[in-house]
């Protein structure tokens, strides 16, 4: 089943931003790579939830990936194989850890003691980078998916 939304776009779009964060993380711009980085790792997450669900709003998604793998994880087991089952659980850990990020890439954060960090004090190079590590193992993960998917048809 696959939800009535057009989702095919969404992974064009992440290519795109993967790309974005290789290329601005080069520049040093950090907190424009966490975004992409961030974007690409959601992206990937919602292409492929649409293949059962609506996605939720919002962009952490990774209790709309357990809950799918919770419905359909036997027969993307048995379809696809355990290697499947496993790379999917990993996306959505990858987008738990980075959806945060969404935000404080933008407007920064607001520690216990009421003290705000701007974007360029909390996007640091490590943040960058750690980000585009998930980024490019989610791409990988949705678009094999997406193949297996559509050629079970």
């Amino acid at each position: 089943m696959t939800t009535e939304t057009d989702y095919s776009w969404l992974l064009p779009e992440a290519r795109r931003s993967l790309e974005a964060a290789r290329d601005t993380l080069a520049l040093d711009h950090y907190a424009v790579a966490v975004q992409q980085a961030q974007l690409c790792v959601e992206y990937c997450a919602r292409a492929v939830i649409h293949t059962y669900v609506e996605p939720s709003w919002g962009h952490n998604h990774a209790r709309d990936i357990e809950e799918m793998l919770l419905r359909h994880g036997g027969e993307i087991r048995r379809s696809f194989g355990p290697e499947t089952l496993r790379s999917l659980q990993q996306l959505a850990q990858d987008d738990a850890e980075l959806a945060p990020w969404h935000t404080r890439a933008v407007y920064g954060f607001r520690d216990d003691n009421r003290v705000m960090h701007p974007p360029s004090e909390i996007c640091t190079r490590g943040v960058a980078e750690r980000g585009l590590v998930l980024a490019e193992r989610s791409l990988p993960t949705a678009e094999r998916f997406m193949e297996a998917w559509h050629a079970a048809g």
